[in-house]
């Protein structure tokens, strides 16, 4: 494969992610965990959107950092709902062979998702009503 063509296969599972298409990511052996931790992220982010800030290719592994924003709707790495938009960043490296990823990691920046929530849930406690 090119690496024009494995850059694509990236951005295929990325869009997938984005469009909640289970058959496609399950189609990619090394995505194993991420199948397992989509519904949930699916799940606490709605309308998910990813814009691919940086993809690079050498030899078999294709490195990337994602953009990620959705709106916080459900409880996320146990913080609650604050119902604002969030953007945080993912540093991705995949293996691909013969048109699917066989190993994969992603390490996201939960930073500026947990410092958003944090904050609506500290709002939330002063608007309580003293006991």
């Amino acid at each position: 494969m090119t690496p024009d063509e494995k850059k694509q296969v990236v951005r295929d599972v990325i869009a997938a992610i984005d469009a909640q298409d289970m058959p496609t990511l399950q189609a990619h052996p090394g995505l194993h965990e991420t199948i397992v931790h989509m519904p949930h992220l699916w799940a606490s982010l709605a309308n998910l959107s990813s814009v691919i800030d940086h993809i690079t290719v050498e030899d078999d592994m294709v490195a990337t950092v994602v953009s990620v924003t959705g709106a916080h709707v459900g409880s996320f790495v146990g913080e609650p709902p604050s119902g604002q938009e969030i953007t945080f960043l993912v540093v991705g490296m995949d293996r691909v062979e013969d048109g699917k990823i066989t190993l994969h990691y992603a390490v996201p920046d939960v930073f500026p998702f947990l410092t958003i929530a944090r904050a609506a849930s500290t709002r939330r406690a002063r608007l309580s009503p003293s006991q």
